[in-house]
């Protein structure tokens, strides 16, 4: 009998696993807003900048930016230009799709290890 299809995760699930692992380490980890609000009247209005990512993430002096996406879900032309400006500016940014991925990109990252 072949295995049951295990349930795609959402990004919410990737995020309380990330967040969550970071926390334990230490980290402050503080959520973004960014996106349409809307309003009375039909009308909408944008909070904080296309392309920003979820959260930031502090420990001691350490920082960077991070985006969650649900398991196989790319990053939006917004977030693509959001995070080649910061790898212009050397702002550590890095983005994820599960625990997984986001551990081994972490831990090759120069700034994940207090030096």
């Amino acid at each position: 009998m072949p295995a049951a299809k295990l349930p795609a995760l959402t990004e919410k699930q990737v995020t309380e696993a990330v967040i969550g692992w970071l926390r334990v380490k230490g980290w402050m980890c503080v959520r973004l807003q960014s996106g349409l609000m809307d309003l009375p009247g039909n009308r909408k209005i944008r909070i904080g900048i296309p392309g920003l990512p979820d959260w930031c993430c502090f420990k001691g002096s350490r920082y960077f930016f991070l985006e969650m996406k649900r398991p196989r879900k790319e990053l939006s032309e917004d977030q693509k230009i959001w995070f080649a400006l910061a790898e212009r500016n050397k702002i550590n940014a890095m983005w994820c799709d599960g625990l997984g991925n986001f551990l081994a990109k972490f831990e090759i990252e120069p700034w994940s290890v207090e030096r």
